[in-house]
Parts: C-alpha cells; sequence; structure tokens
C-alpha cells in the first residue's frame, strides 16, 4: 500500500520539492494550501510529471476546520503516513503579522490542531 504525505502550508516551491522527494519514494501527495488556483496548477505540473497528488484548499489559520480537512484527505487517500507543516515562513510573517495579528501563540495553536488532528485515529 503506498504511503501519504500530507504537505500543509503548500506553496508552489515548498509543495512542489516536497512532493517530488517524496514521489521518490513511492509516497502520494496530499497538498492543502489556502489559494486554489495556484494549488489547482501545482497539482496539474505535478500530474504531468507522473506524481499522484491532490489539493485541498483551507486557510490553517482558522483551527476548527483542520479536522475536517484532514477527514477529506484521509476520504482521498485512506491514511496520512508523515505531515509536512510549513506555512508560516520569515517572508509571510514580516508581510503579514500587522494585517493579520499573527503571533507565536497562534502558530502553535494551528500546528497543534494540524498534527492532533493528522493523529486523531492513526494506525
Amino acid at each position: 500500500m503506498a504511503k501519504t504525505i500530507a504537505v500543509f502550508g503548500a506553496g508552489s516551491g515548498t509543495g512542489k520539492a516536497v512532493a517530488r522527494r517524496f514521489e521518490q519514494e513511492g509516497y502520494r501527495i496530499a497538498l492543502v494550501a489556502r489559494r486554489r488556483e495556484p494549488l489547482n496548477e501545482l497539482v496539474d505540473a505535478l500530474a504531468a510529471e507522473g506524481i499522484e497528488a491532490a489539493g485541498f484548499t483551507a486557510d490553517l489559520s482558522h483551527t476548527d476546520g483542520i479536522p475536517g480537512l484532514v477527514t477529506e484527505i484521509r476520504k482521498r487517500f485512506g491514511r496520512i503516513d508523515v505531515v509536512n507543516y510549513a506555512p508560516f515562513s520569515p517572508a509571510i510573517w514580516c508581510t503579514t503579522c500587522c494585517r493579520r495579528c499573527w503571533s507565536a501563540e497562534t502558530a502553535e495553536s494551528c500546528s497543534s490542531t494540524v498534527l492532533r488532528s493528522c493523529s486523531d485515529g492513526a494506525p
């Protein structure tokens, strides 16, 4: 059975690099990002390379939606074996922290919710 990696915060650079690397090991790729159009373009580009990937749109700052997101990933792939969580980079913090009022506590809450949701019911 193929394994699945869920890439949370799968911007085009991070998502593509992680997908290519894990595909070499036989993983299927679940990509999570906020913007649907770039996410679809990424999934299409990976599919053109023969990489099995699916995109899931979500704003991870809304932590109440993360458990449902994880459920959708599991419906598509059956299970999540690896979690890659990298939605917050220094560039994002510098450009959005004033507008979005991000804090270390917000980032911790979001990442904790992702990890808890992915591990709930894990084999």
